[in-house]
């Protein structure tokens, strides 16, 4: 592990960061990109591995003598920084980071236990992290999220309040593109955001242990949100940014759950939604406080 200057943008040791504009290439191999200094900041303090960081020369001095400890640290000119990654480079930092796809596979298993699979994910967590004191665990379920900006904020709002982590089907766009990582302000590091084939039997499998599944909806005759009585064990199913979810999510859902809006309003962002959602989950009442109040279920 060391300083690297490269003035040859052929360099092999560049190609995770060429053209990064044009595609995800990233997204069907063991690697992601993450963008800018507070994002790589995030990614060497995690534990995830680094493969490679690229600095422009101008940027150089900000790098942490350390960093070329844990791994290479690529230095390129400034003019070629541009040409190499396909867009504007104002933030002068980007970092080769590597999946941990060994905790995709053992994630299935340690669902049920969202403390021990967050200390794996992000090692030790803050109470306020949903850890082990917390009275309710919160998973976020995004079956078909296609925005990369939209889920980027979505696992930054499950941070801020304490979720377990985010579970995303195939049909969601990638939760390590570079644009979701940058978005997330590298949150997604420390949040558990998981990619599931089948994410359905992942979730009926959860509800047969205990969990239950709230559907986000725009209805009138959903529960509304702050009439929402929430137990110690929530799925949180999110809908697509432009038909919602659909019936096969529906029937999935133990309450149906709305934001109640004035006139006018048709819906909100799914990000916005899921963050009101996420916050009326972690610190709403319980439901043992007020039976029967959850009684529009299943219209």
């Amino acid at each position: 592990m060391a300083w690297r200057p490269i003035a040859n943008l052929d360099a092999p040791e560049l190609a995770p960061f060429r053209e990064l504009k044009r595609s995800n290439a990233t997204r069907w191999s063991d690697s992601f990109v993450a963008e800018g200094r507070w994002v790589v900041e995030r990614l060497m303090a995690s534990r995830f591995p680094v493969r490679s960081v690229l600095v422009t020369e101008s940027r150089r001095d900000t790098i942490p003598p350390q960093w070329a400890e844990r791994t290479d640290v690529l230095v390129v000119p400034d003019a070629l920084a541009e040409r190499l990654v396909g867009f504007p480079f104002h933030q002068g930092m980007l970092a080769c980071g590597q999946r941990r796809r060994e905790l995709y596979e053992a994630a299935p298993e340690l669902l049920d236990d969202p403390p021990v699979l967050k200390r794996l994910w992000a090692g030790q967590t803050h109470p306020a992290d949903g850890g082990d004191r917390s009275d309710r665990h919160i998973w976020i379920v995004c079956p078909h999220t296609t925005d990369p900006d939209n889920l980027g904020q979505i696992v930054r709002s499950a941070r801020a309040f304490g979720c377990c982590g985010v579970l995303v089907g195939r049909r969601c766009c990638d939760p390590f593109s570079r644009r979701v990582i940058r978005v997330s302000m590298g949150n997604v590091f420390y949040v558990p955001t998981l990619p599931f084939a089948d994410l359905g039997a992942v979730v009926d499998e959860l509800r047969t242990r205990g969990w239950e599944s709230w559907a986000t909806v725009v209805s009138e005759d959903a529960i509304p949100l702050p009439e929402a009585r929430f137990g110690r064990r929530v799925l949180l199913l999110l809908g697509n940014e432009a038909h919602g979810l659909d019936e096969q999510w529906l029937s999935r859902a133990d309450h149906r759950i709305t934001i109640p809006m004035f006139d006018g309003t048709d819906s909100l962002n799914v990000a916005h939604a899921a963050s009101i959602a996420m916050y009326a989950a972690r610190f709403a009442g319980r439901s043992e406080d007020a039976a029967g109040r959850n009684t529009r279920t299943r219209r």
